[in-house]
């Protein structure tokens, strides 16, 4: 894991799109086709498919009932 993160390490700050699961998935992909450099394309991909449910739990826990 550790080898992929140091691949996509640039001194360039970016943004990765988000995907919520609703939204038109093919908005979201143009995004991050236009936003990330090619050759980062999958990775990036993998990070915000993966980060979404994180991010998904940290806006609605406080609603959710034990």
């Amino acid at each position: 894991m550790m080898t992929r993160l140091l691949h996509c390490v640039s001194t360039e700050v970016r943004d990765l799109p988000t995907y919520d699961g609703l939204s038109e998935v093919y908005t979201f992909l143009g995004k991050l086709q236009r936003e990330v450099p090619e050759e980062q394309h999958f990775q990036a991909l993998d990070w915000v498919l993966r980060a979404m449910p994180t991010i998904w739990w940290g806006m609605h826990k406080g609603s959710v009932d034990d």
